[in-house]
């Protein structure tokens, strides 16, 4: 701004909105504000949306059979009558080491 037109914004009595604020930002940190606020407003939007979801009882669903098929075992992986092997045994524990004995004074 030439100094003949800001001269005429302050007789005027009109002040710049580029050139007053409570609290001065340059580009970038107006930038990474825009995008909180935006943040922060998208959060709420979906955390009032998913609770409105999941406050709302459930539609009926048509049932697809009148009793249900039970599942089938799984097979078991080794064939039957053949009999499970012992699980090995833990070796014996060692012996224990007896204290020193306390030195004479």
């Amino acid at each position: 701004m030439s100094a003949l037109s800001e001269r005429a914004w302050r007789v005027e009595g009109v002040e710049s909105n580029s050139k007053r604020h409570a609290f001065p930002l340059n580009a970038s940190q107006r930038i990474v504000l825009t995008f909180c606020w935006l943040g922060i407003w998208w959060g709420l939007v979906l955390w009032l949306g998913v609770t409105i979801l999941i406050d709302r009882p459930a539609r009926p669903q048509a049932l697809t059979a009148a009793d249900p098929q039970p599942i089938p075992p799984a097979p078991s992986p080794k064939p039957p009558g053949k009999p499970i092997p012992p699980a090995p045994t833990p070796p014996p524990d060692p012996q224990p080491i007896p204290p020193a004995p306390a030195p004479s004074p």
